[in-house]
């Protein structure tokens, strides 16, 4: 009966394909999401540590400057293969 009255009540939301499927944003891949799990882990055993800060620290900048070069590899990337899917069509001048 409880479980009747919550599903009347509230409201919930459906997983379509269109959810499941839609990037945020194109140049995303699942390899920045497996990296940005792994940097914010070691973010948080670097602020958690009171022994071996430096250890875990320097591990976390490392991890966290190759994060942001692989982001800047894929966005430039993505920018080059779209530019590569657009035709170029030159302007015609009517004088």
């Amino acid at each position: 009966m409880a479980i009747t009255a919550c599903d009347k009540t509230f409201k919930t939301q459906r997983n379509t394909n269109k959810m499941t499927k839609q990037k945020s944003v194109p140049w995303w891949t699942a390899d920045l999401t497996i990296k940005r799990k792994r940097l914010n882990a070691l973010r948080r055993r670097y602020q958690r540590t009171k022994n071996d800060e430096d250890l875990s620290k320097s591990k976390y900048f490392e991890e966290k400057k190759e994060y942001q070069i692989t982001i800047k590899k894929e966005k430039i990337q993505s920018w080059k293969d779209y530019c590569n899917l657009t035709t170029h069509k030159p302007l015609e001048r009517n004088i």
